[in-house]
């Protein structure tokens, strides 16, 4: 049987079955009514989020303009640690989503107590992360880089920059579910305040001047993220602190 035959063959075979009189017992094809509150409120927490997640991911990917006006090795070794970084930063992300469904459960329910330690434990477990990734990371950096490049000089400037982000994977980690669980609590602006704050009035100016004017070149580049990072987790936690003592509003 052809490719494309059999993939019409299991695309009705699944058809069939979805439409098994099972499934439609069961609701599986009932169009739910409308809830337009609810509606508003998941695209206002859904733009904040895009938000946040567009100034930060834009200006460490921006970061490859001034890595590439240091030179091309800067932008291999760049390119290295950072995708070393983004893939560790994985586990953070999801934590914070986790973190988030908790504290969201807590403030859904009015009950400050299990809201306090959602976050904490959200907290709690993003630090204990980052710490051992640094752990790992730091002594087999150059094992790491070696799986991206052989080069002799994109190789070792890969190694140390790899090294010096190690410094902000605890931050990093922190400012990530810090800002998921200020959504979940309600406080969808001020996280979006934060990293634009953080990653584009402070990251971007920082590596340029680090990087270009004062010729530090790709260290440069990772200085100003490690800047960008405690800067942001300082502020979400401090966002955290004004609200600590908040009432949770009454339920509806």
């Amino acid at each position: 049987m052809a490719p494309w035959a059999r993939t019409a063959l299991l695309i009705g075979l699944a058809i069939y079955v979805a439409r098994m009189p099972d499934a439609r017992a069961l609701g599986v094809f009932d169009k739910p009514a409308r809830d337009r509150p609810a509606e508003i409120e998941q695209r206002r927490v859904g733009y904040g989020a895009g938000a946040s997640g567009f100034f930060e991911v834009a200006a460490f990917s921006g970061m490859n303009i001034f890595a590439g006006w240091v030179g091309p090795l800067a932008v291999a070794a760049y390119t290295v640690a950072l995708n070393v970084v983004s893939i560790a930063f994985m586990i953070p992300l999801g934590l914070s989503v986790a973190a988030g469904v908790m504290v969201g459960n807590a403030y859904g329910a009015r009950q400050p107590a299990a809201l306090s330690r959602a976050v904490g434990v959200g907290l709690g477990v993003a630090i204990a992360f980052g710490l051992l990734v640094t752990l790992v990371v730091w002594p087999t950096a150059s094992l790491i880089t070696s799986g991206y490049t052989h080069d002799p000089q994109a190789g070792p400037m890969a190694t140390a920059a790899l090294i010096l982000c190690c410094l902000f994977l605890i931050p990093d980690a922190v400012q990530v579910v810090a800002a998921q669980c200020l959504r979940s609590r309600g406080d969808v602006f001020m996280p979006s305040v934060t990293h634009f704050i953080s990653y584009v009035g402070v990251m971007i100016p920082a590596a340029y001047i680090l990087a270009i004017r004062m010729h530090e070149g790709i260290n440069g580049i990772v200085w100003a993220a490690i800047f960008a990072s405690l800067m942001s987790a300082g502020l979400l936690l401090g966002r955290f602190w004004m609200l600590r003592g908040r009432d949770l509003p009454a339920a509806a």
